[in-house]
This record gives C-alpha cells, structure tokens and sequence, in this order.
C-alpha cells in the first residue's frame, strides 16, 4: 500500500514537470500556473485553520505586503527583470511573516469568532493603508513590477516552475506537520484547547510559529503574480 502511494506519487510529480513540455498552449499554461498558486494558498491557509480549527480569513492582507515588499526591492534596487526577482520572493516572504509575528500575537490572544472577527479586521485595515501611504505603496496607482525579458515561447516557463516548487515545499511541510509531535500539539489544540494547555501544550509558541510559517508560505505566491499578469498583456499585444 505505501509502494503504491509512492510510485503514484512520482507519477504526479513526473507528469507536472513534463507538463509545460507537452502542454505548451499559453491559455493552458496560465490556468495550469494559477491552478498550482491557488492550490499552494489552500495547502498554506489548511496549515493553520486546518490543524488547529482557526479560521483565519486576513491572509490577502499578507500577501499584500510580501508583493509591496517585492516590488520597493526591485524599485529601490534597480532590478530590471529575470530571474533575479524570483530570488528576493523568498525575502518578501519573510518580510511579510515579520509582519505577522505582532498581528499574529494580538489576534491569538482571542478564539473562535472573536478570532475570525480580528482576521477580518486586519485584512479591512490594510486595505486603505495600501492606497493612503503614497510614499511608500504610490497609492491607488501602484509599483510597478520589472517585466521579464523573456520570448513569447517560454515566458510562462519559470513562473510555471516555481509554482510547483512551492506547491511540493508546501506539501512537504505541512506532512511533515501532520506527522510530527507538534503537529499532534495542534490537532489537541483543534479539539479542545484548554485540555490540551492543560495536558503540557505551549498552546501560545505553537499557534504563533504555525502562523508564521503559514503566512510566509502563502505569501511566496503573490509577489510574482503581477509580473505575470503584466507579462502575458504586453505579449498578447505584440501579437
């Protein structure tokens, strides 16, 4: 039963690396690419409302920060484009996750609907930060991302692979998690969290480092969703 489960596996991991080869069509490839973003954000949002039972519904908030976080690197650093900005994703990542330590505390500090409630908050209060700090997001009118100098054949290529690098990592993590002695820390957390404080769970650490790892993770997919965006219009209209 575990041999099966591994070589189906492989066969799935195989079939998505070869996929852009077989499946070159630009349309195809674009659903393919957001189809492996979105799958990655529902694996992250699963890492923390899923194993611990809290809903939190503030994530695009993050995901905000880790794209604003990009594109002032890549603005205040001259990057031009390539690959180079894949390389700073990972570092808007992390800036974003910063972010969430502070916030994650506050919101952590309350349960069930009060917590959705916070969430929801956070999310509505940056919003309208990110179009009244002109200095630092340009307002309504954004930063814009460098284009990638890269030929209408094999443009989706990259943005295709590093999605599914994120999804496998994601993957990863949140199996090793579910299989872990933290993460059975979790699921007593999901199903009555003051037994489990008062069977010797650090229920505080736990939550908190689950949400950092869990909005770090969901936010490795927004910053490159913009270029990619922009990237298949200016294609499109050369054409």
């Amino acid at each position: 039963m575990i041999m099966t489960k591994r070589i189906g596996l492989a066969i799935i991991i195989l079939a998505s690396i070869i996929f852009p080869r077989v499946f070159p069509n630009p349309a195809v490839m674009t659903v393919a690419i957001f189809t492996l973003l979105y799958a990655t954000a529902t694996v992250a949002w699963n890492i923390f409302a899923g194993y611990t039972g809290y809903i939190a519904l503030g994530h695009a908030a993050f995901f905000g920060i880790g794209s604003y976080a990009l594109a002032i690197m890549c603005v205040n650093w001259h990057i031009l484009g390539g690959n180079i900005p894949f390389v700073l994703v990972p570092v808007a990542g992390l800036i974003a996750a910063i972010f969430s330590v502070p916030l994650g505390w506050i919101s952590l500090r309350v349960r069930k609907h009060t917590f959705v409630v916070i969430t929801i908050a956070i999310f509505f209060i940056m919003q309208p930060m990110a179009f009244n700090l002109r200095s630092i997001t340009q307002g309504s009118i954004g930063i814009s991302l460098p284009i990638p100098h890269w030929s209408n054949v094999s443009f989706h290529l990259p943005f295709y692979y590093y999605a599914l690098a994120m999804l496998i990592l994601a993957q990863i993590v949140s199996w090793w998690i579910r299989n872990s002695k933290y993460g059975l820390g979790l699921l007593a957390i999901r199903d009555d969290e003051d037994r489990a404080l008062g069977l010797g769970v650090n229920t505080g650490p736990t939550k908190s480092l689950l949400v950092w790892w869990a909005l770090c993770t969901r936010t490795f997919r927004g910053p490159f969703i913009r270029p990619l965006h922009l990237t298949r219009y200016l294609i499109s209209r050369l054409l």
